[in-house]
């Protein structure tokens, strides 16, 4: 057969569309808790609890920390982001922890290293890491087996979501997702196309070719 695209890589050389918009926010938003999830996601167990007395300096570090915590609970992720975004959690957390403490008025700057701090702490309670370059391609032979099962991008998208739990690091962006997801469909088309080659004829091939060519 000739040695060009396929069309699948084709179809590739833009982002293979996968989620919803909706189905992003869910997996990669900030989760939206109501008044008994609160409860239960915002409650400090004593490890959590000696980390948020003895490890963090501020008002605004310790009530950043519980709401990350919280939120990382449910979802496995860590996120960027203003009290003023999440002002009911961190009203509910202030009043829970702080009480002497208006959220409101607390100096809400967030920096840098005050955020790594915290994803450390977070990342060590659960024996969680950030995805390396070998998680990358660990998740890309994964997506490969998926596809001998079900093709659909959106089911191989939920069950590397499950892998990267279970493997305990933070699931890569959706843009990294992707291509992880691209790299493993074209990967595994192009190995079978290149065992189909080994199975024909020139006669065969060659016909194939005229039909390809036929059809573009």
């Amino acid at each position: 057969m000739e040695n060009t695209k396929s069309n699948l890589e084709k179809s590739f050389e833009r982002r293979l569309s996968i989620l919803t918009l909706s189905e992003q926010q869910n997996i990669y938003g900030i989760p939206r808790f109501n008044m008994k999830e609160r409860k239960h996601y915002f409650k400090l167990n004593n490890i959590e609890k000696d980390i948020f007395d003895n490890e963090l300096k501020g008002s605004a570090s310790k009530i950043y920390f519980v709401l990350s915590l919280g939120y990382f609970k449910v979802s496995y992720q860590l996120f960027q982001f203003n009290i003023d975004e999440v002002i009911e959690d961190a009203e509910y957390v202030a009043n829970k922890y702080l009480p002497e403490i208006d959220v409101r008025a607390i100096d809400t700057s967030y920096g840098k290293r005050a955020r790594l701090n915290h994803y450390s702490h977070i990342l060590k309670l659960f024996s969680f890491r950030f995805a390396l370059d070998k998680d990358r391609a660990s998740l890309i032979e994964k997506a490969k087996d998926i596809l001998f099962i079900d093709a659909n991008p959106k089911y191989i998208f939920k069950e590397l979501v499950r892998f990267s739990q279970d493997q305990k690091f933070i699931l890569p962006s959706y843009t990294t997702m992707q291509d992880i997801i691209s790299t493993a469909m074209v990967t595994q088309e192009k190995q079978l196309l290149t065992q189909l080659e080994e199975l024909l004829d020139n006669d065969v091939r060659n016909q194939i070719n005229a039909l390809l060519n036929k059809e573009s």
